[in-house]
């Protein structure tokens, strides 16, 4: 149960912001015990001579199926000078929401850009509620060493009861760890699974058989999986044994691949993380349209997203080399007819 209270506000001074060359994010703000707010700095937009400050909301799980069909609270931002001043401001009323999630402040070129700039965000009716939050602020964080630990044990042909045939390759895993992180692995080696060969050989004698074939019959699953590659299940099993993901040099493909994989097998901590990577760092004008139509169509949360994107942004999408590709080839595209209907009707 929760109630409206008054009005709340948070500042922040950004100084040197004229020697700025990536984007830069401010700590998480709350109005609520499940919504948070970041604002964001880029130095450079899909015009280099132009830069911007955003507002938007943080996924949370929470919130994750109606964050983007939920509206804002009313809310004000006023950039100002360090002594006051006020340069720009821009509420809710002005009707400038982006419906991917981002509130846009402010796009101006960079030639008038201050070196020390603050932003005030002001938010009236600012939901209460009488039940605490159940998590706290910040994010979880694994001890280096026992992420090691974990990595090592992943992939030892000696330790596990499971093996998985990939591309002519096994990886070798343990079937209790697997069960805990993905309700998917879980049913599987509870139930008779035709994905999964469930190995049930009786002990044979050491004194008959040979090394290998002791360390073969000592995986009770056999697990061959066909739809992805090597580096996409080591990764997801990788994440499985450690809650660490690492986005950093991966392809459009690997991350849609890593997604796919996440959300096949109900690895929902790590789809959610790549679906926040995916909207908060990898989404621009550039490739928002092959992103629609080659990837994000399959799955109806994050289609949602990213054709809001393109809506918005179609004006400057549809002169992109990528969208021009698109429609050159769009025998490729199961879906082109469909989105682009919708892409001109939103």
């Amino acid at each position: 149960m929760s109630y409206r209270a008054g009005y709340c506000s948070f500042e922040y001074k950004l100084e040197n912001v004229s020697k700025l060359t990536e984007r830069v994010y401010s700590p998480p703000f709350a109005t609520s015990t499940c919504r948070n707010w970041m604002l964001i700095f880029d130095p450079y937009t899909s015009d280099p001579k132009n830069y911007q400050i955003l507002l938007c909301t943080i996924l949370n799980k929470d919130e994750e199926s109606k964050h983007f069909t939920d509206t804002f609270l009313p809310l004000k931002v006023i950039l100002k000078t360090p002594s006051g001043d006020i340069i720009h401001e821009v509420s809710t009323n002005d009707k400038i929401f982006v419906k991917s999630g981002l509130f846009l402040v402010y796009n101006r070129p960079r030639s008038t850009l201050l070196n020390n700039i603050i932003i005030n965000v002001q938010f009236s009716e600012v939901r209460f509620t009488k039940i605490p939050p159940k998590t706290t602020f910040g994010t979880k964080q694994v001890a280096e060493n026992l992420v090691n630990a974990w990595s090592n044990e992943l992939n030892k042909p000696d330790r596990g009861d499971v093996k998985f045939k990939v591309q002519g390759r096994a990886i070798y895993a343990n079937s209790s760890i697997l069960a805990m992180r993905s309700d998917y692995f879980e049913a599987m080696f509870e139930g008779e699974w035709m994905e999964c060969n469930n190995k049930q050989r009786s002990q044979r004698s050491s004194t008959t058989n040979t090394k290998n074939e002791i360390n073969e019959n000592r995986y009770k699953y056999e697990i061959e999986i066909t739809d992805f590659n090597y580096e996409t299940v080591i990764a997801m099993l990788h994440f499985l044994y450690t809650d660490e993901a690492d986005f950093k040099n991966y392809s459009l493909d690997n991350i849609w691949n890593l997604f796919s994989i996440s959300d096949k097998y109900f690895v929902d901590d790590l789809r959610h993380r790549i679906k926040i990577h995916i909207i908060n760092n990898l989404l621009n004008e550039r490739n928002a349209a092959e992103m629609l139509f080659k990837y994000a169509w399959k799955w109806p949360d994050l289609k949602e997203l990213i054709k809001n994107y393109n809506i918005q942004h179609f004006v400057k999408i549809r002169k992109t080399k990528g969208f021009r590709q698109i429609v050159a080839s769009k025998s490729d595209y199961p879906m082109y007819h469909e989105l682009l209907e919708e892409l001109l009707l939103g």
